[in-house]
Parts: C-alpha cells; sequence; structure tokens
C-alpha cells in the first residue's frame, strides 16, 4: 500500500513473518552494539560533543552475512517488483541494515538518485557491510542532527562529503501547554527528570533523582518515567502521579518546570530536551550524550560526568539570571532548527532536488501538531 506522508509517497510492501523479522533485527542490533553511550555516568570531556566515530569492531562472519542475505532476499525481490511498477525518479531508503539492497539499485536503477536515511540509533551499525554499500550509492544522506553527521562523516570520502545534509527534524509542542500547569505541582518550582526506565527499576537514575531531592529541598522532583510520575520531597518519594503519556501531559510538566533534566539513553536526536528548551526550559543532561550537542550549541543547558557535577550544574542553572539566559537562548536555538515543519520540509527538498527546481511551502513555526502536505517527490 502507499501512503502519503506530506514529503514522499512511502511504498509499504507486505510483512514478513514477525518471528523471523524479531530474530533478525536483534541479530543486528547485537552487531551493532558499540561501547555503552556516555549517558549517566559517562566520561566524555566537557566542552566536547560525544566521541569519535565507532570503534572498528570483529568483521561480520560470511556465515551470518549470507543468513542476513537470504532472510533479505524475499523483501528486495518484492522491493525490486513494486519499484519497476512505479517507475520511480527518486528512491529513498530509511535505515541501514539492508542486505542486498544496495546491489539491487545499483543494478536495476543505477542512473535513479538514491537517498539514504540513516536514522543511526545504533553507530555500531555503521560496521555492518549494508552500511557502508548504501552510503556508497546514496546521492544524499539526510541526517536529523550535528551527532548523526559527526558519526557519519568519516563514513564519506572527502570529495564526496557534500551528499551529507543535516536537516534537522520537527519537534512539535503543545500551544495549551502553558496555559495550565500540573494540578499537583502547581505554584512549585520543580525539577523535571526524564528517564527511560519504568518506576520499578531505579537502579540506574535513582542516585541522580535523590542526589537532586537532597540538594534542593525546595524544589520538588517530577521524575518522568515510563509508566508513572513519581514526586521526590526533601530526599523521598512522596507521590506516584499517573504517566504522563500524552503529548500534551508531557508539555504541561515540561512547560512548568524550573529545569529538566534528562537522564535517557536518546535515539537519533533527543527530542525530550529539544521539546523542554522550544517551551523555555534549559536543560541540564549528561555529557557527551546526543541531549548534550542541543545544550552547547544552543547555549541552552549545561552538562555533567557524575553526581556531583549534575548537583552542580542544576545549582548553577536554578540562578535567575543564568536560567533566563539559558532560556532565551535554547528556545532561540530550538525553535530555529526544531520548530518548524515548512522549513524541514524545505531543507529536504534542497537536498533531493539534484538541481531540479522544487515548490516550496512558507516558513510557519508548529505549536502542535500539523502536518504539512504538498506534492510528493517521488512518484
Amino acid at each position: 500500500r502507499s501512503v502519503a506522508d506530506g514529503v514522499f509517497t512511502v511504498h509499504q510492501l507486505a510483512a514478513r513473518s514477525w518471528r523471523n523479522t524479531l530474530r533478525r533485527d536483534l541479530l543486528v542490533r547485537a552487531l551493532a552494539v558499540d561501547d555503552p553511550p556516555p549517558a549517566v555516568g559517562g566520561h566524555a570531556s566537557p566542552g566536547t560533543l560525544g566521541s569519535g566515530p565507532p570503534r572498528s569492531g570483529p568483521a561480520l562472519s560470511s556465515g551470518a552475512d549470507e543468513w542476513f542475505r537470504r532472510h533479505d532476499e524475499e523483501i528486495v525481490a518484492q522491493a525490486t517488483a513494486h519499484l519497476r511498477e512505479i517507475d520511480p525518479n527518486l528512491l529513498v531508503v530509511a535505515g541501514l541494515a539492508h542486505f542486498g539492497l544496495a546491489e539491487a539499485l545499483t543494478a536495476s536503477w543505477p542512473d535513479v538518485p538514491v537517498v539514504v536515511l540513516p536514522l543511526l540509533e545504533e553507530p555500531g551499525l555503521l560496521r555492518l557491510s549494508p552500511a557502508a554499500q548504501l552510503i556508497a550509492r546514496a546521492d544524499a544522506v539526510l541526517v536529523a542532527s550535528p551527532d548523526e553527521e559527526r558519526l557519519l562523516r568519516p563514513t564519506i570520502p572527502s570529495g564526496s562529503l557534500q551528499k551529507l545534509h543535516d536537516v534537522g527534524a520537527t519537534v512539535t509542542i503543545s500551544g495549551g501547554a502553558r496555559r495550565e500547569s500540573v494540578t499537583a505541582l502547581a505554584d512549585q518550582d520543580y525539577l523535571a527528570v526524564l528517564c527511560d526506565t519504568p518506576g520499578t527499576s531505579e537502579a540506574a537514575v535513582g542516585p541522580y533523582i535523590r542526589m537532586l531531592s537532597a540538594c534542593f529541598p525546595r524544589n520538588p522532583v517530577a521524575a518522568l518515567h515510563r509508566d508513572r510520575v513519581a514526586v521526590w520531597r526533601e530526599g523521598g518519594c512522596q507521590e506516584q502521579l499517573a504517566p504522563a503519556s500524552s503529548p500534551a501531559d508531557l508539555g504541561r510538566v515540561l512547560a512548568w518546570a524550573r529545569l529538566t533534566v534528562d537522564l535517557r539513553s536518546h535515539s537519533l536526536y533527543a527530542g525530550g530536551s529539544l521539546e523542554s528548551l522550544r517551551y523555555g526550559t534549559p536543560i541540564v543532561v549528561p555529557a557527551g550524550g546526543r541531549a548534550h550537542q542541543h545544550a552547547a550549541l544552543g547555549n541552552g543547558g549545561l552538562w555533567f560526568r557524575d553526581l556531583a557535577e549534575m548537583a552542580g550544574a542544576v545549582g548553577g542553572a536554578l540562578d535567575p539570571t543564568l536560567r533566563e539566559h539559558l532560556s532565551t537562548a535554547g528556545r532561540i536555538y530550538a525553535d530555529s532548527r526544531y520548530g518548524s515543519t515548512a522549513r524541514f520540509l524545505d531543507r529536504v527538498r534542497s537536498a533531493c532536488a539534484f538541481g531540479r527546481q522544487i515548490p516550496t511551502e512558507a516558513s510557519e513555526d508548529d505549536v502542535t501538531s500539523s502536518p504539512v502536505t504538498s506534492s510528493p517527490v517521488t512518484s
């Protein structure tokens, strides 16, 4: 079936066996595992935006490579047959772990431009052979953040770097978030803490939350877990709230917080930190992670390497003068780079134009999710 997503027409092929697909995806992730990201407890040097490109891992054995190719050959054959029917003038490939696809594209459509969206959640994916093949075949490689661009840059020959484009993304916010605060936190200068663990598993983030609660007794800590919001006051968890399950609920928590401490391990572009910045709430984040790039490039927050540095960063960012500076600078950065669907689409169209003239939409900031529709680039 075909789905128009506002920029391209997406052609979705028949799903494979979910068991085989799950097996394949787990194996890909295992092979792509790199050093743990320097999130909570990391050791990146202050002022740097993460480490270098992923180190070379063991080569994929011929047996594993063949297993992947056999598994993917059906979906590649479906894609090839379908593309012959629609006769595309542009091909967009999402993800890097497609075994055999680069060869099929080169053999069947050597003259059709190919755009690759790496969606590089696991940097170790760059070790796998399809990644290098797809990047080499691509006429344009579109990334969502400066950190993703940094990781991909060493994989592209210096003479071809013009095909690497940081097009950003769109982070929408709720227009009503500032109208009404969260009832349980109303009139309180609380700290919002973003966690990616369930509330019952606090081994990783518990020490950070307890440290914040003990060091800043006048500032309640609202820890947003996946399944609940835990409110800590004066060193102990005293209240359990329903999870901020909708974008509007999360928006209210972030919009009314004094600061957001983002402890999550981020995929792609650290959307939670960007959303906080768009509400004018400064961020305090682990050094070296993907949220760090936004704190540094946008001057919208501070970063830390350990518990003591976190307490110092939060204390500094709570200073009214510094907080006002971080709030203003962070909001300008996030709004200008991630706040407009129209500008995002313009960047995508420009990267995919290849000398053609493509109409653009008028720029308009996004407050709530409102997709912009246009004529699809692909047929």
